[in-house]
């Protein structure tokens, strides 16, 4: 009887095995896709915080080149005023829009997160793109330019604005074009992927401490219409002493010292005094902290 219980009650623990394996599977399947969902979201939010910073930014240059340098008071300013009233009624008419037609709301939503997507993969691109150089072997380095210390930017950007200024007119400021084009003629293949660019002329400032503003004027050559990210000449910090030279790469080589042990001593001045005779001018001198060791002087 016994023999023909045993398949009967090994069914039962079989089938537990199998829930427990199908359960398992079950259970990884649901943290594979929670963690594709977590990073979904945070992808999401990283790019929609960058994709309004970027939006703010680009209202807010253009609100600013409306000023008009050529009032003062309140009229230099209208222009800014009057588009940003533009863009508050653009704004209401938009939600009003939603707000009478809820269908608008998915195309808005769908549009909003690919175009977040999208500024989420290019800032990560341009962040690889600008680490890479740093990650890379000896030959990448080797073949890499050196950029100026701080002090040299800043008698770089000095010599920028008396470049660009206009006899006793001095330029307000200096936008990125004009500063990457003075970097690019003084340190050819410099920059953080073999060109200097916007974001590289940034890093400069912050190790220097010059100011940055997006609403810097600018003349001369390369400077855009109205107003741009770039630095005023205001802000910019008094040039610094000359860098003093460094140090001599020939420097002076050290008078080199032989040592040898005290059982070689006999046997090295015979041999030089039958090749060299009376004419020998070396000596042989013991060492004060150790007897045991000479040194040919």
């Amino acid at each position: 009887m016994s023999a023909d219980t045993t398949p009967e009650a090994d069914a039962p623990a079989g089938r537990a095995d199998d829930l427990k394996a199908k359960a398992a599977q079950a259970q990884e399947k649901a943290q594979a896709a929670s963690a594709w969902a977590i990073r979904l979201m945070s992808t999401l939010g990283e790019g929609t915080s960058l994709l309004g910073k970027r939006l703010a930014d680009r209202l807010k240059g253009w609100c600013l080149q409306a000023h008009r340098s050529d009032l003062k008071g309140l009229s230099a300013d209208l222009g800014i005023y009057v588009r940003g009233a533009l863009l508050l009624g653009a704004g209401a008419g938009l939600g009003w829009l939603v707000y009478r037609h809820n269908a608008l709301m998915w195309p808005l939503a769908v549009g909003w997160s690919l175009a977040a997507l999208r500024a989420k993969v290019s800032a990560d691109k341009a962040k690889t793109a600008t680490q890479a150089p740093a990650d890379g072997g000896p030959e990448g380095a080797a073949r890499r330019a050196p950029g100026p210390s701080p002090e040299a930017f800043v008698h770089l950007l000095h010599d920028l604005v008396q470049e660009h200024s206009e006899g006793a007119r001095p330029t307000p400021g200096l936008h990125w074009p004009q500063v990457v084009a003075g970097l690019s003629s003084r340190y050819p293949g410099g920059g953080s992927s073999g060109g200097w660019s916007a974001a590289d002329c940034r890093a400069l400032c912050e190790a220097a401490a010059v100011p940055v503003s997006k609403g810097t004027r600018a003349r001369g050559q390369g400077a855009r219409p109205g107003v741009s990210t770039g630095v005023r000449t205001q802000d910019l910090p008094a040039r610094p002493p000359a860098p003093s030279p460094g140090p001599s790469p020939e420097g002076a080589t050290a008078t080199d010292v032989a040592v040898v042990s005290a059982g070689q001593i006999e046997q090295q001045g015979q041999q030089q005094q039958q090749q060299h005779g009376d004419s020998n001018t070396f000596a042989f001198v013991q060492d004060e902290t150790n007897p045991a060791r000479w040194h040919v002087a």
